[in-house]
């Protein structure tokens, strides 16, 4: 009887907490607020500009077309388009000049870029076209911002010039 009882293993116990969603909602109701927040500010911030007239997206940005070419021809997936960029905090400061980023050159959709809304807002662009571009930070920098001017969850304004597409 003793052999019997020793070759049991030890049995399997249930969990003495229940996991809870508690984190997740507070999450979502936190980015919520987040959102809300930058939105408030980029839509002051057009209220402000008198010069440019912006189009919401329906990807999460606001964007001006500064100079209309009229050449229908816009960059679609593996594309390579070459393009210049400064960007703008909402207090129209200066953060980083064209001349400090220098000339970038992006397959279309094959390349991930530090403010992801470059490439959807280039998409929207035709060659020799300039824009402004207004990002919430989940379209920027983030949580995190870039270490340096760029703040945590700041919205931007960036403005593209794209130079050249190549199919």
């Amino acid at each position: 009887m003793l052999v019997a009882m020793s070759c049991s293993g030890p049995t399997a116990r249930k969990p003495i907490s229940k996991k809870t969603n508690v984190f997740l909602k507070e999450s979502v109701k936190l980015n919520r607020m987040l959102n809300s927040r930058e939105v408030l500010l980029i839509q002051n911030f057009i209220a402000k500009d008198s010069v440019h007239d912006y189009k919401e997206s329906s990807l999460g940005f606001w964007m001006s077309i500064l100079n209309v070419n009229n050449s229908e021809i816009y960059p679609k997936t593996d594309d390579i388009v070459t393009y210049s960029y400064e960007v703008y905090n909402l207090n129209n400061e200066l953060l980083y000049a064209k001349d400090s980023l220098q000339v970038k050159t992006l397959k279309i959709d094959k390349q991930e870029l530090e403010i992801e809304g470059i490439q959807q807002g280039i998409k929207l662009m035709q060659e020799g076209e300039d824009a402004v571009f207004l990002f919430p930070s989940f379209k920027a920098y983030g949580l995190v911002g870039d270490g340096n001017k760029i703040g945590v969850n700041e919205p931007i304004k960036v403005i593209v010039e794209l130079i050249k597409i190549q199919k």
